[in-house]
């Protein structure tokens, strides 16, 4: 009789680690496999069959939707084992900027937002609130940075022309003969009250 030993090793303890697993569309995650001494990932937006890989980067490309990250890891003894990550990916704010795009020169205007945000900022101002009250003398494009409540944030603008207020003149005889009319001209403007 001959005895014949086979020694049954251990699947590897395969992990993948980040530091964050929620993040914003147009963000990037990078995630680290662990628990081997070679790894394949087989993931949507990257294909790394480099088996030297352990760290890789990824940018989802859709918001609200949670994305799962493969990872296959071997160890010294060829045993193979594999892992699973899960990233959430919040969307941008959706807003709109609303007022007029075109004002008398040193009037007020009134821009507002809305949209889905909890918080806007006018980057020109510095002001966080819905609504501003620009006295507008010369053309300006007013930006506004909107957060959502997940801390995503996206940008918008508008752009202000000024429109410079009439020179208006009068021309009329200095002198008319008693009982005669006075004809006066305006010019400078469309209309006249």
């Amino acid at each position: 009789d001959t005895t014949f030993n086979v020694a049954v090793m251990p699947l590897p303890n395969i992990w993948i680690a980040s530091n964050v697993d929620e993040i914003c569309l147009k963000q990037t995650i990078t995630m680290r496999a662990n628990g081997g001494s070679t790894y394949v990932w087989n993931v949507r937006d990257i294909e790394t069959n480099s088996t030297t890989v352990e760290t890789v980067t990824v940018q989802p490309n859709k918001a609200d939707q949670t994305f799962k990250y493969n990872v296959t890891g071997t160890d010294l003894n060829g045993c193979s084992n594999k892992a699973s990550f899960e990233v959430k990916v919040n969307p941008a704010p959706k807003f709109e900027i609303h007022g007029e795009k075109e004002i008398c020169e040193g009037d007020m205007n009134t821009l507002w937002v809305t949209g889905d945000a909890i918080r806007y900022t006018w980057t020109n101002t510095g002001e966080q609130s819905d609504t501003i009250y620009p006295i507008v003398d010369q053309q300006t494009t007013y930006r506004v940075t909107a957060e959502s409540e997940n801390g995503c944030m996206s940008t918008d603008s508008i752009r202000v022309k000024v429109k410079p207020y009439p020179t208006i003149t009068i021309s009329a005889p200095t002198a008319v003969c008693h009982g005669e009319k006075a004809i006066m001209n305006a010019n400078g403007a469309s209309t006249y009250v």
